[in-house]
Formats: structure tokens, C-alpha cells, sequence
């Protein structure tokens, strides 16, 4: 599912491909200069006001911040559900790079997506050991591809804490 771009330890993510739900692939490394946000992607029908708030941060911040929405094999996802998730995304948020179904947990062993293998993974990312806990969690990088901060799902995309993360104010 992902391809590792320099070594098994990449110091930033900006050394990890995704592959998107359509198929396309998206190098990170096309994100040197911009914080990327990973959340764990709300995959549910009643979700839309979720990914309306997701593509709401990405119009909001769009020169300084891309958003990713990494769809979860353990946190929601289903194939039976692919086809409305891929339109709840397409017709309410277009911007975002919405991610293949992954598995995203560390009980996931070597199933676990290399990216949130990183993400998730102190020893790699060389800030946190928070393993993905559920939808709507967040990971927040910074221009340089290093991690600095993770929001539980529980903190709605419209806390103000949210914004003080994206933008430091």
C-alpha cells in the first residue's frame, strides 16, 4: 500500500508515498513548506458535517496547510461503504487527499501503513508514542515534515484548539 522513499527511517514523513482511494499516488515530499494535517478519516454517512469541518480547514489555511484523511481499516472504514465514501468526499470536500483504507494501529504489526507506522511510532517520528485511537484523531506536521502535535478524536475539528494548533496563535 505504501511506498517508503529513503530508508525504513525516515526522520520526516516528507520520505513516505500514499496511495489515494482512487488509486493515484501523492509523494509527500510535494509538502516541504506546508504543515500537513493526518486525521483519521470520519467514514461514516453521518459524517458529512465532519468532512464539511475537514474541507473547511483546508479552504481556510490552503497556502499553508494540506489536509489528509486517512480512511482506517480498525477505526470505521468498510469496502461495502467505498463508493458513498469516495462521494461524500468528492462532493464536500474535493481538496482533501482522502487516503486508501489502511490499517492504522500498531496492533496492526507489519500490517501497519509505513506512514502511520511513522506517525504513530516515537522512535521514528521522534516526538510521540500515541498510537490511532479512532476517527477524527489528528497529527499535526509541521513545513519541515516533523510531527508536533496529536488531537484525540474526541476534540471537534471547530475547537478552538484546533485553530491554535494549525496556525500557533
Amino acid at each position: 500500500c505504501c511506498v517508503l522513499a529513503i530508508g525504513s527511517k525516515a526522520q520526516t514523513i516528507h520520505g513516505y508515498t500514499i496511495t489515494k482511494l482512487n488509486g493515484g499516488t501523492v509523494a509527500l515530499s510535494q509538502f516541504q513548506g506546508k504543515k500537513i494535517l493526518f486525521v483519521i478519516a470520519p467514514s461514516g454517512k453521518e459524517d458529512s458535517l465532519k468532512v464539511q469541518q475537514l474541507s473547511a480547514i483546508q479552504n481556510n489555511y490552503q497556502d499553508s496547510v494540506k489536509v489528509i484523511a486517512v480512511l482506517s481499516k480498525e477505526h470505521g472504514y468498510a469496502d461495502s461503504n467505498r463508493v458513498s465514501i469516495e462521494s461524500l468526499y468528492a462532493g464536500l470536500a474535493p481538496n482533501i487527499i482522502l487516503t486508501e483504507a489502511v490499517y492504522t494501529k500498531k496492533t496492526s504489526g507489519s500490517s501497519q501503513s509505513d506512514y502511520m507506522k511513522w506517525l504513530t511510532t516515537k522512535g521514528l517520528n521522534r516526538r510521540f508514542d500515541k498510537d490511532s485511537e479512532g476517527e477524527v484523531q489528528k497529527f499535526f506536521l509541521d513545513g519541515k515534515g516533523k510531527l508536533y502535535g496529536v488531537l484525540m478524536g474526541e476534540i471537534p475539528l471547530t475547537d478552538p484548539i484546533v485553530t491554535l494548533y494549525i496556525t500557533g496563535k
